[in-house]
């Protein structure tokens, strides 16, 4: 994940192999608030 930028890593607790579907709803969260972040590579095309 070091060289991936802007990377993340979310462990979901108290569940399997399948966390869309276990934890749907945190999982939803942490999707769209990762997608919705300004990062420094958007920041730089403006």
């Amino acid at each position: 994940m070091r060289n991936i930028r802007n990377a993340e890593l979310h462990v979901f607790p108290n569940c399997g192999h399948w966390a869309v579907q276990e934890r749907q709803a945190y999982f939803e969260r942490v999707v769209l608030e990762f997608r919705t972040r300004e990062t420094d590579s958007q920041e730089e095309i403006r």
